[in-house]
C-alpha cells in the first residue's frame, strides 16, 4: 500500500517540474539560452562569466576549469595556473592584457587593463628574413600615491681601480684554465672554463661594447639612483679584477678603502 501512495506523489512532483521548466522561468530568474547553436557549433557572444564549466581529466585529479572568456584555470593538487590566449591574424594581435598596442621604432606603447598580477602579451618581431612572436612578461602593480624618491645625500668620491684591474671581461672564457687539475682520472672541466664533459666545446662571447660605449668620454657610469662608478671607455685597457682557484688568476686581492670616504 504503501507503494501505491508513493508513485501519485512521484508523478505529481515530476508533474510540477515539467511545469516549471517549460514556463521560461529557472528558481524564479527568466531563462535565456547562453549559447546559440550555429551549424555545428555552439557560440557565444560577448560572454562574461569565467570559470562555469568544468572539464576533468581521465582517471586523473586533474581538472579544467573553463568558461565564456578565453581564460583557464588549470587544476592538479599541490599545482595550478591560469592560462589566458588572444588572437594573431597577419601582422596584429588581440590580447585580453593590453589595449590597442602602437610600436613606434623599437617602443612599444600601450595601455593595461585594470587587473594586477604576472601578465604576458607577444609582440611579433622580425631580424632579417626570419619573424617570430616574442613574448613579454611582466608585472601590474595597482597605482600608489605614497611612493617617495630617496634622493641621495651628500656626494660620491669614485675610487681608482684601475691599478687593480688583472684582465678584461671578454677574456674570461677565452684563457686556458691548465692548472690545478687533478691528476687521476675524472670527468674535469673544458680549459676554456664553461661547458661539462659531454659538451667539450661549449663557448660563451662575452661582449662589452655597450658597457665601455656608455662609460664614454668621462670613463664613468652612473646608476638610476645616481651612483657612479669609473670603468675604461679604452677597449685596450682592463676593466675587471678576476679572482680564481685556477692559476691564472690570484685566489684573493685585497683593496684598501682607508683614504676612501662618503661625504
Amino acid at each position: 500500500m504503501k507503494l501505491l501512495y508513493l508513485l501519485p506523489i512521484l508523478f505529481l512532483f515530476s508533474l510540477h517540474t515539467t511545469a516549471q521548466n517549460n514556463n521560461g522561468y529557472w528558481h524564479g530568474k527568466e531563462r535565456s539560452i547562453h549559447y546559440q547553436p550555429q551549424g555545428e557549433d555552439f557560440v557565444c557572444t560577448n560572454g562574461t562569466h569565467r570559470f562555469n564549466r568544468t572539464l576533468y581529466g581521465t582517471n586523473t585529479a586533474f581538472r579544467v576549469e573553463a568558461g565564456d572568456l578565453p581564460e583557464f584555470a588549470m587544476y592538479l593538487p599541490g599545482m595550478g595556473g591560469n592560462l589566458k590566449f588572444g588572437l594573431i591574424a597577419g601582422n596584429q594581435s588581440k590580447q585580453m592584457v593590453a589595449r590597442k598596442p602602437i610600436i613606434v621604432g623599437n617602443e612599444l606603447n600601450t595601455t593595461i587593463n585594470n587587473q594586477d598580477g604576472n601578465k604576458t602579451l607577444f609582440v611579433r618581431l622580425k631580424q632579417g628574413h626570419f619573424t617570430w612572436w616574442q613574448p613579454i612578461c611582466f608585472t601590474v602593480l595597482q597605482p600608489s600615491n605614497n611612493i617617495t624618491k630617496k634622493e641621495p645625500k651628500g656626494s660620491y668620491e669614485k675610487v681608482n681601480l684601475a691599478p687593480y684591474f688583472n684582465d678584461k671581461v671578454t677574456h674570461i672564457f677565452t684563457n686556458k684554465y691548465l692548472s690545478p687539475r687533478p691528476t687521476s682520472t675524472t670527468l674535469q672541466l673544458p680549459t676554456q672554463g664553461i661547458g661539462n664533459w659531454c659538451y667539450l666545446l661549449t663557448m660563451a662571447t662575452i661582449d662589452d661594447t655597450g658597457l665601455r660605449k656608455l662609460a664614454g668620454s668621462k670613463d664613468e657610469i652612473t646608476l638610476p639612483n645616481g651612483v657612479p662608478f669609473t670603468t675604461p671607455n679604452d677597449s685596450n685597457k682592463n676593466n675587471i679584477l678576476f679572482t680564481s682557484q685556477w692559476d691564472n688568476y690570484p685566489n684573493e686581492k685585497t683593496i684598501t678603502l682607508a683614504d676612501c670616504f662618503i661625504n
